[in-house]
């Protein structure tokens, strides 16, 4: 996950793997560091919701893969 660089340890410390990042997508959590990065975060959020609606509305039960920036491997959404 993300968060604003001054709160880095609290993740951290709760096990999450933090990383320096505009926004981060984990499957179905989006995260992001800053009031200043909502856009990607909204673009981010939109992008899951818009595959998600898709799939269910093609009555698809296949997995959704995207690929954040920066992604060493595709994300798998279960729709």
């Amino acid at each position: 996950m993300t968060s604003s660089p001054d709160a880095k340890l609290d993740p951290e410390r709760a096990g999450a793997h933090w990383l320096e990042e505009e926004v981060l997508v984990l499957r179905d959590w989006v995260s992001n560091r800053t009031p200043e990065d909502t856009p990607a975060f909204n673009a981010a959020f939109k992008g899951i919701l818009t595959q998600r609606t898709r799939h269910h509305s093609q009555g698809s039960s296949k997995d959704i893969h995207l690929m954040p920036e920066n992604a060493a491997e595709p994300l798998r959404l279960r729709c």
